[in-house]
């Protein structure tokens, strides 16, 4: 019997490939205007970027990493995937 708290191989294999890489602010910038989004205005030290049909994401620009969370929330403000992002 498998054990219930552990994650199945393959739910792991997704779960490591989530975290495969660390994301750098001008690569997620960079990617973000070829799916069509445009800087808006920035606010701070955080960009507002939009795209032509309405969608809007907010972008911090720190040094170093995009934290995981943070990223995955840009993404779906973005309304893309991490398969849709990797194809960029």
């Amino acid at each position: 019997m498998a054990n219930p708290w552990s994650p199945s191989p393959r739910r792991f294999s997704q779960l490591w490939k989530s975290l495969e890489m660390p994301h750098k602010v001008k690569e997620v910038l960079r990617k973000l205007k070829r799916a069509g989004f445009d800087e808006r205005r920035q606010s701070g030290s955080h960009l507002v970027l939009r795209h032509e049909d309405g969608r809007q994401t907010y972008l911090p620009m720190h040094t170093g990493d995009v934290p995981t969370g943070t990223f995955r929330s840009i993404l779906k403000q973005a309304g893309l995937t991490e398969k849709n992002y990797r194809d960029l």
